[in-house]
Formats: C-alpha cells, sequence, structure tokens
C-alpha cells in the first residue's frame, strides 16, 4: 500500500494522461474522416481541451461529495462497535 497523497497524486496523471488521449483521438478521427479543416487549428486544440479539462473537474466537483458522503462510513453505521 502506497502512500496517500502518492496515490491521489498518480490518480490525477492518469485522468490527465486520459483526457489528453481523449483529444488526440479526436483530432485524430477528424484527420481520418476528412473533417479536419478548421475544426484542427491551434485554437481549437486548445478549446478542446479546454472543455475536457473543465469538464472533468465540474464532474469530479459534483459528484466528489456525493461518492465521499456515501462512501464514508459514520459513526452510527457501526454502532455496534462502540
Amino acid at each position: 500500500m502506497c502512500h496517500p497523497r502518492l496515490e491521489v497524486e498518480m490518480q490525477g496523471e492518469s485522468l490527465f494522461n486520459d483526457g489528453i488521449g481523449t483529444v488526440l483521438f479526436t483530432i485524430l478521427l477528424l484527420f481520418a474522416t476528412g473533417g479536419a479543416g478548421e475544426r484542427t487549428t491551434i485554437v481549437a486544440i486548445g478549446e478542446l481541451l479546454l472543455v475536457e479539462a473543465g469538464g472533468g473537474l465540474l464532474l469530479g466537483i459534483v459528484t466528489g461529495p456525493c461518492v465521499v458522503s456515501t462512501t464514508t462510513p459514520s459513526r452510527s453505521s457501526f454502532h455496534w462497535l462502540w
């Protein structure tokens, strides 16, 4: 078992790599299907990257507290231990 901070950093890097992979796949798909045009300019690629990163951040902010509240055991959940 690794240190919790290291685990969080590794998960964050993995999510970042997934986001970059999604953007690259989308760009390569546009080139392969002949739909490149103006959607593959540096500005358009930057916008796509920001949308992906912003969407992931927003999703984490919204769902994170819900997941933590449902997976963190409360004292009342284990009343039989006290």
